[in-house]
């Protein structure tokens, strides 16, 4: 179920329609990237995708900016090959991302809490 903004009026049960966007492309990239990084046999025990970013003050509310952070943990994973399955998403997979492509999100990799590359 959507819901309006509370500042509607409405009860805050469900996402609103801009909150699914950001949940669609962090769906869909981390369904990419968790089966890529699972092909390079790498050794992934947790994988966490968070989306969000501000959003423009004028409506409409577009988000000014996106932001992607794929959290992986696990014990021997090579950072490169993690990215490579980030930016494989972004550029070759994701169809939502392709959709989001004039503005493209910023991604970020997390491993043990630690960046170890980004994509502006």
């Amino acid at each position: 179920m959507m819901e309006a903004a509370p500042e509607a009026g409405r009860a805050a049960r469900g996402p609103r329609p801009m909150e699914l966007l950001a949940m669609t492309l962090g769906s869909c990239t981390g369904m990419d990237v968790i089966a890529i990084v699972r092909k390079m046999r790498q050794p992934v025990t947790a994988y966490e995708a968070r989306v969000g970013g501000p959003r423009s003050e004028e409506r409409p509310k577009v988000f000014s900016a996106l932001t992607v952070e794929h959290v992986v943990r696990g014990r021997g994973i090579e950072p490169a090959g993690v990215r490579r399955a980030v930016e494989l998403s972004a550029t070759c997979y994701c169809p939502v991302s392709a959709m989001l492509g004039r503005r493209p999100p910023q991604l970020l990799v997390l491993m043990a809490g630690k960046r170890t590359g980004q994509r502006a």
